[in-house]
């Protein structure tokens, strides 16, 4: 039961990050849907390892793998954060 909650908060926080990016102003030329994209795309290829029949070594298995590039995937999210800009306010008209 713990295990399943934990995935949901992390797909929770997942969500929550791509709605904040969503949110965010998103400049095409810096890059951001492409870092975004190929996070989403490691992160899916690290799942896909990890329900996989990896071999299972002595000191490195399937489990090792998927995190070794969820740390990947977190790295291209942290660039992807990084071109995103606020959009600042808006000024609502009649006031």
């Amino acid at each position: 039961m713990v295990w399943n909650i934990a995935l949901f908060l992390a797909g929770s926080a997942a969500s929550f990050v791509v709605a904040a990016i969503h949110a965010a102003h998103v400049r095409r030329e810096d890059h951001t849907v492409s870092w975004l994209a190929v996070s989403i795309a490691v992160t899916l290829a690290g799942l896909a390892v990890q329900q996989s029949d990896f071999p299972h070594g002595l000191f490195f298995n399937h489990n090792d793998v998927y995190h070794v590039m969820q740390i990947l995937a977190l790295y291209l999210l942290f660039r992807c954060a990084r071109t995103t800009r606020d959009r600042g306010s808006v000024a609502i008209v009649g006031t």
